[in-house]
């Protein structure tokens, strides 16, 4: 299944920089995205880099995802639980501030099979 998500920000006007990092109330642990937006970190190296993006004047952030890929559940898992995103249908316990709206597409892969004939 592949999923298309959008982070839509909620000021219009100006720059808003939404970074990939925050600690989760539930667990007690900080949950940091890597700089290409794809897994999901609990700890960082000094050289780590982490996520972050500039939204310039309302424009949404679109993410094609694998919904198949366990390390990209995890990416959708995080977006959710930010603390600066509101997601219809979910509730967020480390919701802070309605900033950003997290909008979720789905779509089902399909397979083409060709049939291979041989012949002599």
């Amino acid at each position: 299944m592949i999923i298309k998500a959008q982070i839509i920000p909620l000021s219009t006007k100006g720059n808003v920089t939404l970074v990939g990092s925050y600690r989760d109330r539930d667990t007690d642990k900080e949950y940091f995205l890597n700089h290409s937006g794809k897994k999901v970190l609990t700890s960082i190296e000094e050289t780590d880099r982490i996520f972050q993006h500039t939204f310039q004047d309302g424009f949404p952030l679109t993410i094609s995802l694998d919904g198949d890929d366990f390390a990209q559940k995890a990416v959708i898992d995080f977006w959710k639980k930010h603390p600066l995103i509101k997601t219809d249908g979910f509730l967020n316990r480390n919701f802070i501030s309605e900033q950003f709206y997290f909008l979720l597409s789905k779509k089902k892969k399909f397979l083409m099979i060709t049939k291979l004939c041989w012949t002599n």
